[in-house]
């Protein structure tokens, strides 16, 4: 019996986490949408859904106006803001950073999957850095690597610097790597681990 809940559970839980998420991103665009859009078009117009479809139509336009001068020059001037400001610099600086490095395909050619063996563990991560020279010296020594190992089911990780010697290459995407770590391994959707 048990065993038929957990099969049960393992198989619904995916779908159920999926659309608790999908249900919470379509309320908090709903709830934020919503006063705008019934001060423009009127309550007795509204309803549920335009607040989703205004969302999805303002992403598109940003995406179209991004190259546009001024919204460059806006841009750069809430950024210029947000790393100014204490504590909310880090975050920003910290996650732009981590967003553009993991969603770039050509700018970071140097970043490949590996293995590390730390006591006689391996560790799966990811090699972020190979050249030091534009940061303070003492870093990392000559033939060493940054070689960040994300934690499983956590936003975080350790960056260590390692003689490449000690690292080997997997044959995995970026994206692949990550999704192994980030789910403890326990994916098996990426064609290099089944």
């Amino acid at each position: 019996m048990g065993k038929i809940f957990r099969r049960g559970l393992f198989a619904i839980a995916p779908v159920a986490l999926t659309m608790a998420l999908l249900l919470w991103l379509f309320n908090t665009l709903e709830s934020l949408f919503q006063p705008i859009v019934e001060g423009i078009v009127g309550k007795e117009h509204y309803f549920n859904g335009i607040g989703i479809l205004v969302a999805l139509v303002l992403i598109f336009f940003i995406g179209m106006l991004i190259n546009n001068w001024i919204l460059q020059k806006l841009r750069a001037g809430i950024d210029t803001i947000f790393r100014k400001i204490p504590l909310v610099k880090t975050l920003y600086n910290s996650i732009g950073e981590m967003m553009s490095y993991f969603s770039s395909k050509d700018s970071h050619k140097e970043g490949k999957v590996v293995m590390v063996e730390i006591a006689g563990m391996k560790c799966m991560g990811m090699i972020t850095r190979d050249d030091f020279s534009s940061l303070a010296p003492g870093i990392a020594e000559p033939g060493e690597v940054a070689v960040y190992l994300p934690m499983s089911y956590q936003i975080g990780g350790y960056t260590v610097m390692i003689p490449k010697s000690r690292v080997t290459v997997v044959s995995m995407t970026m994206e692949e790597g990550m999704r192994f770590a980030i789910t403890a391994g326990v994916l098996s959707h990426s064609k290099n681990l089944k």
